[in-house]
């Protein structure tokens, strides 16, 4: 089933405004995740109109890594790999090292840069203010720290963002860690680096950690939803359980 949300009034001219449909589709293989990216994508440089699709998945235990990444930012042997069960996976998108966990919330828009006449800098900047705006809903306080990659609280990095972009169309996106167990936040290097300046720790940390009292997936994704299609200026959306091009076999599946 799905749930539908319609923000605005419905009219000839409604009906030609850019729109976007948020999927939630559970806990979903990293690689089948990529799979079904590639799929909307190819999808989309076929359609004509400025429909927008935001992707929100958990992934089970696995490690990718972008352009920026390298072996030496997973902070864990081959041996560890192989204890823990982890798989590391190079994939076309920027950004560094991510480690995936359920209770991390992977958000993947695919959005049509050329029909929203946006540059990937605006899409960046958009994409990054309805992050932004989703945590201050959530009463968290973003800070200041352009000198690193991603958003950050006062306990550490929150959200980690790599997008890629296929014929003008995005794909991968952003990962807020929600509840992830406290010992898989310092697997990976967050920034990218193999050491912060003293007295600078670049730690990765929650929702949780940072709220220090209770919040619900559920919670996060409905303020999500808002926050991103005020950003990607779609009041109209929709909410959908599942997606018709996702196939059930995939989800769950191991790394």
């Amino acid at each position: 089933m799905s749930a539908s949300a319609n923000l605005g009034v419905e009219s000839t001219t409604a009906t030609r405004q850019p729109w976007a449909s948020f999927h939630f589709l559970g806990t979903v293989d990293v690689q089948a995740a990529l799979a079904l990216q590639s799929r909307l994508v190819y999808e989309a440089g076929g359609r004509d109109d400025d429909r927008l699709e935001v992707l929100f998945v958990e992934h089970p235990e696995a490690i990718t890594l972008g352009r920026a990444g390298s072996r030496a930012h997973v902070r864990l042997s081959d041996a560890q790999l192989a204890r823990e069960q982890l798989g590391i996976h190079w994939v076309g998108r920027g950004g560094g090292a991510v480690l995936h966990q359920r209770g991390q919330l992977a958000i993947y828009p695919i959005v049509p840069l050329q029909r929203r006449g946006w540059s990937v800098g605006e899409y960046l900047a958009r994409f990054r203010s309805g992050m932004s705006a989703a945590l201050a809903e959530l009463r968290v306080r973003v800070a200041d720290t352009s000198d690193r990659p991603g958003l950050w609280g006062r306990t550490g990095q929150l959200v980690s963002f790599g997008i890629g972009v296929r014929n003008w169309i995005t794909l991968h996106g952003a990962w807020l860690n929600v509840d992830v167990p406290p010992r898989w936040l310092q697997k990976v290097d967050a920034c990218g680096q193999t050491g912060a300046a003293p007295g600078r720790p670049w730690a990765v940390s929650s929702l949780l950690a940072e709220r220090q009292g209770p919040v619900t997936m559920t919670n996060v994704r409905s303020t999500l939803v808002a926050a991103l299609a005020a950003a990607f200026d779609c009041p109209r959306h929709h909410v959908h359980s599942g997606h018709p091009l996702f196939r059930p076999a995939l989800r769950d599946a191991r790394v």
